[in-house]
Parts: structure tokens; C-alpha cells; sequence
């Protein structure tokens, strides 16, 4: 269950993400903060840190872990996708959304999930508002940003679980090799 996300400004802190581990240990990602125009070794060490608790570059990573992140993220994605379309819908972005959540229900059904079992999901309500062009940017900084990190997470699933964009992965695959032009029209905007 993501409790809460907050993008504040030229901020961004992603805060109590909770989970089980492979073992069905219950943990929790307490906090995250990055500042978006700040690179390296701060940045580095959370995403190591966020990397290590979700456990999806782990070597034992296996398909219901997977699948348990993957609901996670749904949880989180749905609500705050929602909330930028109506932010967006204020501001001209000059490039298109992306409905990341409608990939990872794919993915969630793909091993045979129903969507009543994707409609019992907990969705996040406990997320900031986004109510200014600040908190919009910030936001699509860390979902864009999150898909530059599926490129190789995507990689990382194919090899380890044989899961492809077409059968598992489309969320972590992404726009494949439009990820990074992507990437640089958000960043530019």
C-alpha cells in the first residue's frame, strides 16, 4: 500500500510505501526525498535505498513478489493519475499524458489475475493535492523519471522471469526506446 506521495514544488519526497517482502514480512519504504534539479550521490543513494526495499533488481525476485509490487504501484498510480489529468487539463503541456496504470493492470491480469481482484487493490488516499503548475511538474517528474528506471528493471524481469512488454512487463518496458526522447520533452517542458 503507497500511503503517500508528496511532490512540493522543485521537491519531490515519496513517503511510506508499505509491502511484503518475498518471505510475506511486512515492511515499509519510510522516506524518500530528491531534489529535482540536484544530481548525484543523494540521488544515487535513494534509489538504491528505494531499489534495495522493493526488491525488484533482487536475484530472488520471483513472480509474486513481482506481482505484489506490481499492486502497489496500481494502488498508487490510479488515483494520482487521475489527479494530473485534472491538473494537466489547466495547463497546455505540449506533449500527451500517459496512462501508466492501464499497464500495469495489464500486467496484474496477464498471470491470470481477475479485475475483481484488481478493483479489491487499496488505492493511495493519502496524497497530496496537486493544485498548481509547480506540483504538476514535480509529479510528472517523478512518474517520467520512474520510467527511465523501467528500462532496466524491464531488462532485469525478461531475463530473470521471462517477462516481456507483450506478457507481464509492459509497465517497466514502458515506451521502450521513446522512454528517453519522452524523457527529454517532459524535462523541457
Amino acid at each position: 500500500e503507497l500511503v503517500a506521495l508528496h511532490a512540493i514544488g522543485s521537491h519531490v519526497a515519496l513517503a511510506l510505501i508499505r509491502y511484503r517482502d518475498a518471505a510475506g514480512r511486512p515492511r515499509t519504504l519510510r522516506y524518500v526525498r530528491k531534489q529535482l534539479s540536484g544530481r548525484g550521490l543523494r540521488g544515487a543513494v535513494v534509489h538504491q535505498h528505494l531499489e534495495s526495499q522493493l526488491g525488484l533488481l533482487d536475484p530472488a525476485l520471483d513472480v509474486p513478489q513481482y506481482l505484489g509490487v506490481l499492486g502497489t504501484f496500481y494502488g498508487f498510480y490510479v488515483p494520482v493519475e487521475i489527479d494530473v489529468t485534472r491538473l494537466a487539463a489547466e495547463w497546455p503541456l505540449g506533449f500527451p499524458l500517459r496512462a501508466r496504470a492501464g499497464l500495469i493492470e495489464r500486467d496484474l491480469l496477464a498471470p491470470g489475475r481477475s479485475p475483481a481482484d484488481l478493483s479489491a487493490l487499496p488505492l493511495c488516499s493519502d496524497r497530496p493535492q496537486l493544485s498548481c503548475v509547480e506540483d504538476l511538474a514535480g509529479c510528472l517528474y517523478v512518474l517520467e523519471g520512474a520510467c527511465l528506471g523501467g528500462q532496466v528493471v524491464s531488462a532485469v524481469l525478461h531475463r530473470r522471469l521471462g517477462l516481456a512488454k507483450e506478457k507481464g512487463a509492459a509497465f517497466f518496458a514502458g515506451d521502450g526506446d521513446g522512454t528517453l526522447p519522452r524523457w527529454t520533452v517532459v524535462v523541457a517542458w
